[in-house]
Parts: C-alpha cells; sequence; structure tokens
C-alpha cells in the first residue's frame, strides 16, 4: 500500500465530505490534511479477513459488529476522516446518517512499508484522542501485534507463536500464526 501525503491541500471535513477526494475511496484526512492512499497488497488482505473472522466468531450478535476497511471513521473536531483496516463498533448511538462519527472500541491497522511511521503515529493519535479504547496493529512483515490499551495505558505486543488477549473483549483471544501463517515473507 503506498501512502502520500498531500502538504499543500488542506480543507475542512465538510469540504472533503463535499469533495470527489471522499467518494473515490483512496483519500483519507489527517487534521485537514489530504492523504492519498493505494489499494492494498494481496497478503493484507488475508491477514484482515482472518482476523475479522476471528472478532465476528467471538462477538457473535451481541451489540458490538466488526467492520472491514471500507468503513469510513469521521472525527469533526480533528477535520479528520480515516478508513481502519478492521474497526469493533459497540451500539448504533456512534452512527449519523450511516457514518460512524466516534470513536470505535478497537481498531486494527495492518502495517505496510509505506504506511509504517503513519499508522504507528499519526493514525494512532487520531484514534486515541477519538474514544478509540484499544488499537491494534499487525506488522506482517516482522510477525508481530501489538495491542494498546488508550484507557489503561497497557501496550502488549505478540510474537509468533503467542496467543494474543484483548483486555475489552472477554475470550477473544488467538495465536498470532492463525493470522499470519503464509503470509510472512
Amino acid at each position: 500500500m503506498v501512502m502520500m501525503l498531500l502538504d499543500e491541500t488542506e480543507m475542512t471535513l465538510r469540504d472533503f465530505i463535499m469533495s470527489q477526494y471522499h467518494h473515490d475511496g483512496t483519500w483519507e484526512l489527517m487534521r485537514g490534511e489530504l492523504v492519498a492512499m493505494s489499494p492494498a497488497v494481496p497478503n493484507h488482505e488475508v491477514v484482515a479477513i482472518r482476523l475479522g473472522r476471528l472478532f465476528d466468531d467471538t462477538l457473535g450478535k451481541g451489540p458490538c459488529r466488526v467492520y472491514g476497511g471500507n468503513m469510513g471513521l469521521y472525527f469533526w473536531e480533528d477535520d479528520s476522516f480515516v478508513m481502519a483496516d478492521l474497526s469493533v463498533i459497540c451500539g448504533k448511538d456512534k452512527f449519523v446518517r450511516n457514518r460512524c462519527v466516534k470513536g470505535p472500541e478497537l481498531v486494527v491497522e495492518i502495517l505496510s512499508p509505506s504506511t509504517r511511521k503513519y499508522c504507528l503515529n499519526e493514525k494512532r493519535d487520531i484514534y486515541k484522542v477519538n474514544g478509540v479504547v484499544e488499537y491494534w496493529v499487525v506488522d506482517m512483515y516482522e510477525g508481530w501485534v501489538l495491542a494498546e490499551n488508550f484507557k489503561t495505558g497497557m501496550t502488549e505486543k505478540f510474537l509468533m507463536g503467542d496467543e494474543t488477549r484483548s483486555d475489552l473483549f472477554d475470550g477473544f483471544h488467538f495465536k498470532v500464526d492463525d493470522i499470519l501463517e503464509g503470509v510472512l515473507d
């Protein structure tokens, strides 16, 4: 996935929603600055589907649902629009006109070489200040999962062979190998 920040183009979230950038699905807005995103590589999608399936199996038919990478997150206070690789959202009160306008309970980003810095810094900060409780990062190149709970300040790194766990969702756990087997270079 290739990412490009367009410094010379600043806009509000409202302007972004009305623009062609919002409608073509390849742009994010980070604190008023446009960020160009390109489609994911195949292994990225394999990891996202595996992880999404694990979340969906655990959550069942309760009030929390897992959403894929096309789910836009609208953060009005920061003039930001981002698309997490996966998000878990509990309750309909986080939606206005079918748009998620409050921080999901959990967000997952799957790193690529071009988005590593962006996901570990700027996107992480946007999620933290906008109410996301848990932030998970998957590195399919180095073989680890990082789980950070913004409420407790706890961060845990899980390596191949380790079993992950969520502070937020009791019973949610999986072996890192379950999502990364066959995709590591």
